[in-house]
């Protein structure tokens, strides 16, 4: 018997998404390799070593030992219905541009199903907290799963919603000595304007950029916002932002930021200093 569950997705920003080449791809590989993270992200917090968590994640997403326990498809030809943009302003890279859905089908060989679940929580955080393809830490790729959106009216409820969700994956057990960005060492603020919330994406974009991150690194006085990790190869950002939007299309901005990182309590002193926007941490 074969196990079959199908995802609607929902693009709010645009997803730069592609192969060597740079050219625009829709690379299933990538989808789950973001699944993978953001199970990573959440389940840090339900076990109490790192050893535990890299076996549970082998036993869902596979390893050198295992197969995955699920295949992941596009229902139709998602890379042939997708638009793509016209290389006009504000994005200049190929991309699927905002405003169209895609599905995919997550279907296992397995009888037993020991794997939906925890594929649905990755959905969950991927569609409230993350994005697809390149640049998904910058504000791209932001996507809705259907059946898990945001849900509030104003900045403290959004806080609400989002607080409530987060506490149920956090737990007893801590793993935020550890050095990846997980549930248990990450803070998680919201951003809107003053007085209102952006009205698209691509004023969301813009604010985001201009009045916070642009805004963060002149306080901070450094060109990136970046660390390197130990035994890391390159710099990553311990800064992630994301659009996001609740009913009535109120588009607000979602802020995650790994608090092992040395410049951590320069940027929570930065915040004050953001006079054009209001912020919530959950």
């Amino acid at each position: 018997m074969t196990i079959k569950k199908d995802y609607t997705f929902c693009i709010l920003t645009p997803i730069i998404m592609g192969g060597a080449n740079r050219n625009l791809e829709f690379r299933i590989p990538s989808i789950k390799g973001i699944l993978r993270w953001w199970f990573r992200f959440y389940y840090a917090g339900m076990v109490d070593d790192l050893g535990k968590l890299k076996e549970k994640e082998g036993e869902i997403f596979g390893s050198t030992e295992r197969a995955c326990q699920f295949y992941i498809s596009p229902e139709g030809r998602t890379d042939a219905y997708l638009r793509m943009n016209d290389n006009s302003k504000p994005i200049k890279r190929p991309a699927y541009p905002p405003n169209q859905e895609f599905v995919l089908l997550f279907k296992s060989p397995f009888i037993y199903d020991n794997w939906s679940q925890d594929l649905e929580t990755s959905l969950k955080f991927l569609s409230l907290f993350g994005g697809l393809g390149a640049r998904w830490r910058r504000g791209f790729g932001s996507v809705e799963v259907k059946g898990f959106k945001w849900e509030g009216e104003d900045l403290d409820s959004l806080g609400d919603f989002a607080k409530n969700i987060i506490s149920n994956y956090k737990c007893k057990y801590n793993l935020s000595q550890q050095n990846f960005m997980n549930i248990t060492n990450t803070v998680v603020y919201i951003v809107k304007p003053k007085n209102g919330f952006w009205r698209n994406w691509e004023v969301a974009m813009n604010g985001l950029r201009d009045n916070f991150y642009r805004e963060i690194k002149k306080f901070l006085n450094v060109r990136s916002i970046s660390y390197k990790p130990p035994k890391g190869q390159r710099d990553v950002s311990p800064v992630i932002i994301q659009i996001k939007r609740a009913d009535n299309n109120k588009y607000f901005g979602v802020v995650l930021v790994y608090n092992g990182w040395k410049g951590f309590n320069s940027f929570k002193n930065a915040l004050r200093h953001l006079n054009t926007l209001e912020l919530k941490e959950v």
